[in-house]
């Protein structure tokens, strides 16, 4: 059996490779020339053995990693050990604009739309946004300036979904503003 990582996949700042809850471990099992892997199974520490296939259950930290596969005769392998870093946090969003109880006036007023995105491990997370009201939906990106008349009158709110490179995610809601 061995950990699979891709060569440019995500590393924290001493190297060592970044898993996410929801992905897994990359495990991949070889017979080689034998009667076929028949299962895989890893281990956070000294937690019980999960299948491969099973997400991570673990918070965020780095975690001693235990794997191993059996093969269709029974046979099976010695238990490796390495190191990964779970990243079970989300990227976090803050300082949405609008952020809520602002009215702005159709053909007077525009405002330029803005959040703030960190990540504890990922210096670069993504993020998609758009502007909600009623029915209507409007993709919209950081520093866009939306001009007030070019939205229908009322409440509105801005969302902002965020991800990190291990898929972590989070939706944040801003509070709602007003098109008058």
């Amino acid at each position: 059996t061995a950990l699979s990582f891709p060569p440019a996949g995500p590393r924290d700042s001493q190297g060592l490779n970044v898993v996410g809850i929801s992905t897994g471990l990359p495990l991949a099992g070889n017979d080689g020339t034998g009667s076929g892997v028949l299962a895989t199974e890893y281990r956070i520490g000294q937690a019980e053995y999960r299948l491969a296939s099973q997400n991570i259950v673990s918070s965020s930290a780095v975690r001693e990693v235990s794997f191993r596969s059996w093969d269709r005769d029974g046979n099976l392998e010695v238990t490796r050990t390495t190191h990964v870093h779970v990243d079970a946090a989300p990227p976090a969003v803050s300082g949405l604009f609008p952020a809520g109880g602002e009215i702005f006036m159709a053909g007077r007023d525009s405002f330029t739309v803005a959040w703030l995105l960190e990540d504890d491990l990922d210096h670069a997370p993504t993020a998609q946004a758009r502007l909600i009201h009623a029915s209507t939906s409007i993709a919209v990106g950081r520093g866009d300036l939306i001009d007030a008349a070019a939205l229908p009158e009322g409440d509105w709110v801005l969302e902002v979904v965020a991800r990190d490179w291990v898929f972590n995610s989070t939706t944040t809601y801003g509070l709602p503003f007003r098109i008058a």
